[in-house]
């Protein structure tokens, strides 16, 4: 079951996951959904924010709950800082 809302989908939790266990793994199904990606750049809303400088710093809600859920990471990934209007 899914429920449309004005920005994307939500999709209802799964209570079997909840039960799977090493002993007793559940299959990961492919995702057929489609993500929303879009640069920071592109948004007019986080444009016009920082042409009128707001902030000092600007990030996206993806960007901000990585850095906040990942304290150790057991993969390297690269952070991209990019400085607008100079």
């Amino acid at each position: 079951m899914k429920t449309t809302k004005e920005c994307g989908e939500i999709y209802s939790y799964d209570a079997t996951w909840d039960k799977a266990t090493g002993k007793k793994p559940k299959a990961i199904k492919a995702f057929e959904g489609s993500t929303f990606e879009e640069p920071i750049f592109d948004d007019p809303i986080m444009q016009d924010l920082m042409e009128n400088d707001m902030a000092e710093i600007f990030t996206t809600d993806v960007v901000a709950a990585i850095l906040m859920c990942a304290p150790k990471s057991n993969y390297s990934w690269d952070l991209e800082v990019t400085k607008y209007g100079e």
